[in-house]
């Protein structure tokens, strides 16, 4: 409460002492600043200006409603860049996605104090960055607007496509990595300071994401969230399967969280639940207590006596919860000498870190790697199931020189192999056989498909180096 009483304090001051604000419209994808005379009104909650019709902004406005807003107390003075105070109101940005061509948003939550984004964060430490996820008809900006400004993270919320979307899975998690990638580029955040969170559907995003994407994050906090469609939303169930039934059910194992849940040993998490939920039945947030306990050595588990699903503000902006991910700080790479990591689809989820799975033995069971590495990283030793292929990034460390130059070594299920890393290559890539693993060269395209074993039009594939990428590359198939 000290916080948020200090930045009303500030704002209070900021909205007295200036009259104007830069209002910022577009129209047909341009940008168009105006100076506009404006009000507070008391309780904050709204900025009032007034404006004719005649106005461009005006029509700006009637076409869409989304803007921004910027006020300072600039003297033009040297001193400025230390002591100019800058408030910009909450609001929506606009990409034109990569993945289908369109134009896409996503709402901010400015960080306190803080100017447009780059430009300042090179000039002192990095911002946090904290990706948000609405739930079920909620907007994005109205996710956005659920937060109070903090003076250490960027809070941006998402769309999922739509207001219901697609329950933050497939195009809904490829639109909150787009804007991830989006947000990253506009306000520089410290990579190790990226976290996500989401309330109701929102919150089963976060632990689908989550355990979909492990490697960004340093910590992830869901808030009254769902874990996976059968436990929430039923799904078909065979007593005794037919074997095009158990295709079905093989089709559906990327959305079983629980059965992910290894991954989530790359970050810390916070659950948020009301005891007297009505909507998504706390027992949902029970289930990964009781998963989570068994293994995971930083967890926090909180839920609010007598609240429902929705009792304000704080669902999501709930002050321990920020605490617990301000906190996290997400270990580098190198620093990383053992991973578990669990796919049941490399076309979704391929890797973490250092890790990458380019092609499973059984297409979508859940193939699965434990390996740990020496501090040179040049030993590797672990275990593997269904996996056919793998993808490990090998530490410039490991070239090192002498005798042993480019020599890396792995024990994987009881086979050995003796590999030679390619100064620059970075990866060394290794196939299963009937005789063990095999050192072999970066496999081509062509070995990349379901069925056939070669690819497809239309098929995604993840590159083969620096997992995780961010965002997925797609080809979209157009109909004949």
């Amino acid at each position: 409460m000290e916080e948020k009483e200090q930045i009303r304090e500030i704002l209070l001051e900021l909205f007295s002492a200036q009259k104007l604000a830069v209002l910022g419209t577009h129209q047909a994808g341009q940008p168009y600043g105006s100076l506009v005379a404006f009000a507070a009104t008391p309780d904050l909650k709204s900025l009032l200006f007034a404006t004719t019709r005649a106005t461009r902004k005006f029509a700006n406005l009637q076409a869409d409603s989304r803007v921004s807003m910027v006020f300072d107390n600039r003297s033009n003075r040297v001193a400025d860049f230390r002591k100019a105070v800058a408030a910009t109101a909450h609001h929506s940005r606009t990409f034109v996605s990569g993945i289908d061509g369109s134009v896409q948003y996503f709402g901010v939550a400015p960080m306190a104090g803080a100017g447009t984004g780059r430009a300042e964060a090179a000039a002192g430490p990095r911002p946090a960055l904290v990706l948000t996820l609405h739930g079920a008809s909620v907007e994005a900006i109205g996710q956005a607007r659920a937060y109070n400004p903090k003076d250490w993270a960027w809070i941006i919320a998402a769309t999922n496509r739509r207001p219901y979307g697609f329950d933050w899975e497939d195009w809904g998690r490829l639109d909150a990595l787009e804007v991830l990638a989006e947000a990253t580029r506009l306000f520089a955040p410290d990579p190790a300071r990226i976290y996500l969170t989401g309330h109701s559907m929102g919150g089963h995003g976060t632990w689908q994401v989550g355990a979909t994407v492990p490697g960004p994050w340093a910590a992830i906090a869901p808030s009254a969230g769902w874990h996976s469609f059968t436990s929430y939303g039923g799904g078909a169930t065979y007593k005794d399967p037919s074997p095009v039934e158990k295709m079905l059910l093989r089709a559906n194992n990327p959305s079983e969280t629980t059965a992910l849940a290894r991954n989530f040993l790359s970050y810390g998490i916070y659950v948020l639940h009301g005891d007297q939920d009505d909507n998504v039945p706390v027992g949902q947030a029970r289930t990964m207590r009781g998963l989570l306990g068994a293994f995971h050595p930083d967890f926090a588990y909180y839920e609010r006596p007598g609240a429902g699903h929705w009792w304000g503000n704080e669902c999501v902006d709930w002050p321990p919860l920020l605490q617990f991910l301000k906190e996290r700080v997400r270990p580098a790479d190198a620093a990383v000498r053992k991973i578990e990591f669990v796919t049941a689809d490399p076309g979704i989820s391929a890797g973490s870190r250092w890790i990458g799975i380019l092609a499973q033995r059984r297409p979508l069971e859940y193939s699965k790697v434990v390996i740990e590495r020496d501090e040179a990283g040049k030993t590797f030793k672990g275990t593997t199931e269904n996996v056919e292929r793998l993808a490990i990034d090998v530490p410039a460390a490991a070239l090192g020189g002498g005798e042993g130059e480019g020599k890396v070594t792995f024990e994987l299920d009881g086979s050995k192999v003796e590999a030679q890393l390619t100064p620059g290559a970075g990866s060394i890539y290794l196939e299963r056989q009937d005789t063990g693993w095999l050192q072999t060269a970066a496999p081509p395209l062509g070995l990349k498909g379901f069925f056939t074993g070669r690819i497809t039009s239309g098929s995604r594939m993840q590159r083969p180096t620096r997992f995780p990428a961010t965002l997925l590359p797609v080809t979209v198939m157009q109909s004949p």
